[in-house]
């Protein structure tokens, strides 16, 4: 199965990709980067500007994305379009 190809490749970028629910409910997609604190570490406030981008992690970002497509291009079956609810 071409999934356990799309492991490989983006857990080698270190980025995590899992089921939600479980496969048959929701997307199986979902993308992990920095596993910083949120909020305790990282906030945004007003003075958060362009210059303090980190455009080594925005072009891995956008290599991951584009590598998780192509792959999921190339799945033989189409993923399922069912919506999922998630109870919070």
């Amino acid at each position: 199965m071409r999934s356990k190809q799309i492991f490989r490749v983006i857990r080698a970028r270190q980025v995590l990709i899992m089921p939600l629910l479980s496969p048959q409910e929701s997307p199986p997609f979902f993308l992990i980067g920095h596993s910083w604190d949120y909020g305790s570490y990282t906030w945004h406030t007003q003075i958060d500007t362009y210059d303090k981008i980190v455009f080594e992690d925005v072009r891995k970002n956008a290599e991951t994305i584009a590598i998780m497509v192509y792959l999921a291009c190339e799945e033989p079956e189409m993923f399922s379009r069912r919506k999922s609810t998630i109870a919070c």
